[in-house]
């Protein structure tokens, strides 16, 4: 897609990664927006590799996140702050709740011992920069860190059905509403599952299905709020981000205007508005 931009074969692109979209603002003599999806970028932890409650704290205060949405940035634009399963936006009790923040030299005291760990993301990928990323901050704290990258061919069969990941680096779709029943709920412990940590807590699943029962907004929100709160105890998962939609375009191309998006397949919602060129076709006296 880049080089048919470059070579003005299309007028624009969707779906670039962020190597792409640096490449693109400075060679591509295009414009790149930046449109936030509602979706998060997350370091899962198998937890049946990973048990000890310190240890997944550890590799928590071991992360500068915002030094790590500095290193993700396009131009002047970088994703944005994520602190839980849940998007940003939906509920604002939700919205200031935090996970702690970079303290490497307590995560360095909490490791108190030999650790290595297998860190898997999807080759040629965001994920990839990030897992290697973070690989080099808990090397920092003495964990033995390898970084495995697998085709999107494979990633399926080898690494997601089996679990065969202490840490997996992916992006989870958040969607519009407060509903991740399929992502952290025990009942997807399974081969095919989603809920890739094998993260089960009773508390968790009595919140997570009274959320998605509830009949009112209220209600719903206090359930999906004791699910924050015991999923930012339990550290199932870091929080790392929440991804951007890069579009490069040219700039007479006037299309995505809505933001955020709910996923990518979002930004058609307003295409009737989508313009190429303008001009006055009819002048008043």
């Amino acid at each position: 897609m880049l080089s048919g931009f470059k070579r003005g074969d299309i007028t624009g692109s969707v779906g670039l990664s962020t190597n792409d979209a640096r490449d693109a603002l400075v060679n591509a003599n295009g414009e790149v927006d930046a449109i936030p999806l509602n979706s998060g970028v997350y370091a899962i932890f198998n937890l049946d590799h990973i048990k000890d409650h310190k240890i997944r704290r550890a590799l928590l205060l071991a992360i500068d996140r915002p030094e790590l949405l500095e290193q993700m940035s396009v131009g002047e634009a970088k994703p944005s702050e994520l602190n839980t399963p849940i998007a940003p936006g939906i509920y604002t009790s939700i919205d200031g709740m935090k996970q702690e923040g970079f303290n490497k030299e307590t995560a360095a005291k909490l490791i108190g011992r030999d650790l290595k760990l297998n860190v898997v993301a999807l080759a040629d990928s965001d994920y990839e920069i990030v897992a290697n990323y973070l690989a080099e901050k808990w090397r920092e704290i003495g964990v033995d860190v390898m970084v495995t990258a697998v085709d999107k061919s494979n990633i399926q069969q080898n690494c997601l059905i089996p679990r065969s990941y202490d840490v997996l680096v992916t992006q989870l779709q958040l969607g519009a509403d407060s509903d991740v029943y399929a992502y952290w709920h025990s009942s997807n412990i399974k081969p095919q599952g989603l809920n890739f940590a094998n993260y089960s807590s009773p508390v968790v699943d009595m919140a997570l299905f009274g959320g998605r029962t509830a009949l009112s907004s209220a209600t719903r929100e206090t359930k999906t709020k004791s699910f924050v709160e015991q999923w930012l105890i339990d550290i199932p998962a870091i929080a790392l981000y929440q991804p951007n939609l890069y579009y490069l375009h040219s700039p007479n191309v006037k299309s995505i205007t809505s933001a955020p998006l709910v996923d990518a397949t979002s930004r058609y919602r307003d295409v009737y508005l989508w313009t190429v060129e303008t001009r006055n076709l009819y002048k008043t006296p």
